[in-house]
């Protein structure tokens, strides 16, 4: 739940030169957080397709990998 906006103050870290600069940085983290989540669903919804499709292989792979 987004409530009203806040100012904070803060040091720009040792080599960013402005609040642009940061915002942008800011940005660009947000915008590979989302996209990571995204491709990572999908990497989870493909690898429990191929699990299902190939279930017997599965088990056996799972069976020979595991430590005896």
């Amino acid at each position: 739940m987004a409530g009203p906006k806040q100012k904070v103050e803060i040091e720009l870290p040792e080599g960013i030169e402005s609040k642009e600069a940061l915002d942008k940085l800011f940005a660009t983290f947000l915008k590979q957080r989302v996209s990571g989540k995204s491709r990572d669903k999908a990497i989870r919804t493909a690898m429990k397709s191929l699990i299902d499709a190939h279930k017997a292989e599965y088990d056996r792979l799972v069976a020979t990998n595991m430590p005896k």
